[in-house]
């Protein structure tokens, strides 16, 4: 994916980036991070297959407009009712309303807490105050080609695949906490 024109009224079946920003007006790219609400600081979007996870999608209802990340298939969830609540993922989609101000947007639940992504820009938390400091969000439309339903479902099974791996014995980096207390995983060698 690449960069396309800035928008505020973001339409159904087309593809978006979104951008935050921190209150030192840091840049940063919002994406599902394995089921966490997450973004990357840089200057500009990763493109080609590995800035695919930032692309997002736009559904529209009655109760106003759910975000949808194209790689993981999980909606944008504003939960937080108070100032430093949670912003999440979740497979259900979760409306929020979209304010305007110039060029820039700002993702408001119905509790009237916006997504704020704090001071470096990658720490997103729920906040009220409309849209300013780090609660201004840029939506670029994404150019991506030749994308189907086929590849964005081989980029989900790759980021499931890649996550396994990562705890496979001898090979990955993270290991169950193994045991027979509260909380851990009771099983043997050979189910592990």
């Amino acid at each position: 994916a690449s960069l396309g024109d800035v928008v505020t009224a973001p339409e159904a079946d087309k593809y978006y980036v979104i951008q935050g920003n921190g209150q030192a007006g840091q840049v940063s790219w919002l994406y599902d991070n394995n089921g966490t609400f997450a973004a990357n600081a840089a200057a500009t979007v990763t493109t080609g297959a590995e800035g695919m996870k930032y692309v997002w999608t736009f559904e529209f209802s009655d109760d106003g407009v759910a975000a949808k990340n194209l790689t993981t298939g999980r909606y944008i969830h504003i939960a937080g009712t108070g100032n430093g609540g949670a912003v999440q993922m979740q497979d259900t989609p979760s409306y929020f309303t979209i304010d305007v101000s110039g060029e820039e947007v700002g993702f408001k639940n119905a509790s009237g807490r916006y997504i704020d992504m704090g001071y470096s820009g990658v720490g997103p938390v729920t906040w009220d105050g409309g849209v300013t400091g780090s609660r201004r969000l840029v939506i670029y439309i994404a150019n991506v080609e030749e994308i189907s339903e086929l590849s964005a479902a081989m980029a989900r099974l790759e980021t499931c695949y890649t996550t396994y791996e990562d705890y496979l014995p001898g090979w990955g980096e993270k290991t169950f906490d193994r045991g027979t207390e509260i909380g851990q995983y009771n099983c043997s060698d050979e189910v592990y």
